[in-house]
């Protein structure tokens, strides 16, 4: 059976960061500037969303992950901080936004991108510089930062990035894989989980071997990894996802969308054998939204023969006050 993809929302501004929640058997989701996070539940089909509600202004929601023991509570990126809402997945607009910690004390020139939590529970949320007034981004003002909730403190892991995106563990949690989409490079780290530290750093996959790299448009975007070890990267004006194997250096599989700009990748579903890609239509002209009409869309991949790592979920039960 070869892979199928399924347009599955209507199209956003900039769909970012899905991830999937098998408590609640939903998949999770960003529209970033519009500040709105979103459900995607594929048993019924229903999919909702609700505005960010603040006393500030409007910030950029950059990626949202379900907060263990705590129903209807989420951990997102906000801007420059981590925050928490409530939203009981219906109502349009969330309530009780509280500021966990500010990791980027530059915003706005400087804001939150991709972010995860790793298999032992930390936070890792990366960081971009907004882009610049030529239409460039700035090619060293990003950072990738590492929460422990466990004991609140918070570690600045790499600086001097492009663009934060791409992160996942291997299975066994030994190596960081890592994407600052301006080198059009995978990175390799060893990871110390118990020290939360990175070391020997190593190109995995080089996009320009593959023709696959054209800063700053055609770039290396959001990560996930399967069952295998092997890595599944969303091409950003590309239109496509790559898998990749992490061992061998290899392209594995070329996967096609009807969208250019797809931004990132998550496995889900009932078997977590579906994969979603999110995607967006901003910076597009009328006539490429015209002539990419599911730029922005949600999309899902089906017959994939393989599956992926559900998302894990925030613990700030051990949060000092």
């Amino acid at each position: 059976m070869s892979p199928q993809v399924i347009r599955i929302t209507k199209p956003l501004e900039l769909g970012e960061g899905p991830h999937w929640d098998s408590n609640s058997k939903a998949l999770y989701f960003v529209d970033m500037y519009n500040s709105e996070i979103h459900k995607y539940l594929p048993e019924s089909n229903l999919h909702t969303s609700a505005v960010v509600e603040t006393i500030n202004d409007k910030k950029p929601v950059t990626f949202i992950v379900p907060i263990e023991g705590a129903e209807d509570t989420f951990l997102i990126g906000y801007g420059g901080e981590l925050a928490t809402v409530e939203w009981n997945g219906v109502s349009n607009t969330t309530k009780n936004f509280k500021t966990l910690r500010v990791l980027e004390e530059n915003y706005p020139a400087v804001r939150l991108n991709d972010g995860k939590v790793s298999p032992s529970g930390v936070i890792f949320a990366g960081s971009m510089g907004e882009k610049l007034k030529d239409g460039q981004f700035p090619p060293k003002s990003g950072n990738l930062f590492a929460y422990d909730p466990s004991t609140s403190t918070t570690k600045k892991l790499l600086s001097g990035l492009g663009i934060a995106n791409g992160l996942t563990w291997s299975l066994d949690e030994s190596i960081f894989y890592f994407i600052d989409s301006l080198s059009g490079q995978v990175k390799g780290y060893d990871y110390d989980s118990k020290n939360i530290t990175l070391s020997n750093e190593r190109v995995i996959f080089d996009f320009r071997d593959c023709h696959a790299f054209d800063a700053p448009h055609l770039i290396p975007d959001g990560m996930t990894i399967d069952i295998s070890g092997h890595l599944w990267i969303a091409v950003h004006n590309g239109g496509q996802v790559y898998q990749i194997n992490p061992k061998t250096k290899c392209i594995v599989s070329v996967i096609d969308f009807p969208s250019k700009p797809v931004t990132s990748v998550a496995f889900g579903g009932p078997s977590v054998e579906d994969l979603y890609v999110t995607s967006m239509h901003r910076d597009l002209s009328e006539e490429e939204k015209k002539e990419q009409s599911s730029a922005g869309c949600l999309f899902k991949v089906t017959g994939l023969g393989t599956k992926g790592i559900e998302g894990v979920g925030v613990n700030l039960a051990g949060l000092k006050k």
